[in-house]
């Protein structure tokens, strides 16, 4: 603060007083307003390169596409009916078709082959086993095929799409292992883990949506039940375990 003031003769004399020391929280405003200054001088634009992925899985997914599973019958001049051991095969293609294909089942029958007729009469009974293995009839088509030597024995063929998953070719490593100054994973890093998981799975489908739940025992929740209101154990009674440790070598 600065105080004036005169003496005796009447001259003014300024007179320097120190001031008083700023307060705390004036500090304590500087030092967060320095502090987001320098955080907005180094904002930048978020770009993808910086969001984390799930490693490996993005650099080798499991890829699902659609291949053709066929079976060929074979189907002689004069055939009239087929074996035993055919129709079984037949009933088991339509079974698989079912379960790991798109449920529906193409019939091709040989045009201008030498049995041409006789592929045309076993095809009504091969569409039969198809629905005895579990395909509705409004899924099975019956499709011609051209055969350029009209003396050959053509097969009549079943064809289904199945869904795979696969992985791309691994084993190509580009990459000098003992060259890493990113820390990062080298670039073959999972690609036969996701392969073989990718062969392991019974119904590929399941990747892309889940399965519906199974209905439930009602025999059993029903006996769960009534030992439940009866103050009973619920859980089932387990086997008795009568084996014994060998004393061989002690």
């Amino acid at each position: 603060m600065t105080m004036t003031g005169s003496n005796r003769e009447g001259t003014r004399i300024m007179t320097l007083r120190p001031t008083k020391a700023p307060s705390r929280a004036v500090y304590l405003g500087a030092t967060v307003l320095m502090a987001t200054l320098a955080l907005a001088g180094c904002k930048r634009a978020l770009v993808y390169s910086d969001v984390q992925t799930d490693g490996y899985r993005s650099v080798h997914p499991i890829t699902l596409k659609e291949v053709p599973q066929s079976l060929d019958v074979p189907v002689g001049r004069h055939t009239t009916r087929l074996n035993k051991a055919q129709k079984q095969t037949i009933v088991g293609f339509a079974s698989e078709a079912r379960t790991k294909g798109n449920g529906s089942i193409e019939i091709h029958v040989p045009s201008g082959s030498a049995n041409e007729s006789a592929a045309n009469h076993m095809a009504g009974q091969i569409r039969k086993l198809v629905r005895r293995g579990g395909i509705p009839g409004h899924r099975i088509a019956i499709r011609g095929y051209a055969v350029s030597d009209t003396r050959s024995i053509a097969p009549v063929r079943l064809v289904y799409l199945s869904v795979r998953a696969s992985v791309h070719k691994c084993g190509i490593w580009p990459d000098n292992l003992a060259v890493n100054g990113k820390n990062e994973d080298y670039s073959e890093f999972g690609c036969t883990t996701q392969a073989n998981f990718a062969a392991m799975l019974a119904n590929p489908s399941d990747l892309l949506h889940p399965r519906a739940s199974t209905p439930a025992d009602a025999a059993r929740r029903a006996t769960v039940l009534e030992k439940y209101q009866k103050g009973e154990a619920t859980s089932s009674a387990k086997e008795d375990d009568n084996s014994t440790i060998s004393e061989i070598g002690g």
